[in-house]
């Protein structure tokens, strides 16, 4: 069986991005509505870290910044970060 790894979020970014080791590093939120069974609204706002490199992270890194809306197109991914599995989405088309 294939298996895939692909997601599409849309959101603010939440922390202008950081260009390190030609990779660029930020943050978003995205707000998910909802009406409770009362039929009041609420929001609800998930915030996810985001990598992307080689091209796009020179090209876009400047742009990247608090308040902007971005649509981004990419994978979940993991690394070790001080003895703990961190799980963050790697940007391939923003």
């Amino acid at each position: 069986m294939n298996q895939l790894n692909s997601l599409i979020l849309e959101g603010t970014v939440t922390k202008d991005a950081v260009y390190e080791n030609k990779k660029a590093l930020f943050s978003i939120s995205v707000s998910r509505y909802y009406k409770d069974t009362n039929g009041e609204g609420g929001e609800v706002k998930s915030y996810f870290d985001v990598e992307t490199s080689g091209v796009l992270a020179e090209k876009l890194h400047s742009k990247l910044k608090e308040g902007r809306g971005v649509r981004i197109v990419g994978q979940l991914r993991s690394k070790d970060v001080e003895g703990n599995r961190k799980v963050y989405v790697y940007a391939e088309h923003i």
